[in-house]
């Protein structure tokens, strides 16, 4: 009887001991997917601006912008790809609920990206409001979603 409870005792400990690091890694994967999720939002946000701002002011030349676009709409779509893995997986629903805004969020990115290629092809005052629509759109839910004032 002794030796089953020291057995027992042991057994115990050692799930208790391995599954508090599990819950903690599941914690700071969901953290840094949080993380890495608004900041690549941001960014893409800011740097399709700044990409759009540039080609207006005529600050740099149209292939590296265009360069620089193609690696913005590159890591977007990425990104759209593994946000569909993550809602795939075993994530609680309130994480996949989240995960499911950032990718709206990105499809706006998306869209802006096409209204900034529309306007590259023809610089007229439609393709001009349209940009700005996306941008305020985009804008507006990336807001939103990571409740920045």
């Amino acid at each position: 009887m002794l030796k089953t409870s020291g057995i027992s005792a042991a057994v115990l400990g050692f799930v208790l001991l391995f599954a508090a690091p599990t819950r903690a890694a599941d914690d700071a994967i969901k953290a840094a997917v949080g993380g890495l999720s608004a900041s690549c939002l941001l960014q893409s946000y800011f740097n399709i601006c700044l990409i759009a701002d540039a080609s207006v002011k005529d600050d740099a030349d149209k292939e590296t912008l265009q360069s620089t676009l193609k690696t913005v709409e590159s890591l977007l779509a990425t990104t759209q790809k593994h946000l569909d893995d993550l809602v795939k997986s075993d994530f609680d629903d309130e994480d996949k609920a989240y995960l499911k805004k950032i990718k709206v969020c990105t499809a706006l990115l998306d869209e802006q990206v096409s209204a900034l290629h529309a306007f590259w092809k023809e610089k007229n005052d439609k393709n001009v409001k349209a940009f700005d629509a996306c941008r305020v759109a985009s804008w507006k839910k990336i807001s939103e979603t990571l409740d920045i004032k």
